[in-house]
């Protein structure tokens, strides 16, 4: 686990708080599907993960190397991609039956 300091533990932190308050409220409310909820905590659990395990036992623990911020970036824009087009995709399937 990676020791982070300044903007990085700030990062991960107000990360970690949105996907704990993501989880409060909508278990609350229940107002996601299923692919919604399951897609926007992959994406807050893997960028998280590229932020705080280093990849090798040789990567830097005080700071996030270059190569773990593009996959954090990644996943994040994954995530964001599946959640985006997933109702277009399903629009589209269900105007395709009829």
């Amino acid at each position: 686990m990676r020791k982070l300091s300044g903007f990085w533990k700030v990062t991960v932190s107000i990360l970690s708080i949105s996907l704990v308050l993501f989880h409060i409220y909508t278990t609350m409310t229940g107002i996601l599907s299923d692919i919604y909820q399951r897609d926007i905590h992959l994406g807050f659990v893997l960028t998280l993960c590229f932020l705080l395990k280093p990849a090798t036992k040789n990567s830097p623990k005080d700071r996030v190397p270059f190569y773990d911020i593009i996959f954090a970036c990644l996943s994040l824009i994954s995530a964001v991609y599946v959640a985006t087009i997933y109702g277009v995709y399903i629009f589209f399937k269900i105007t395709e039956i009829r």
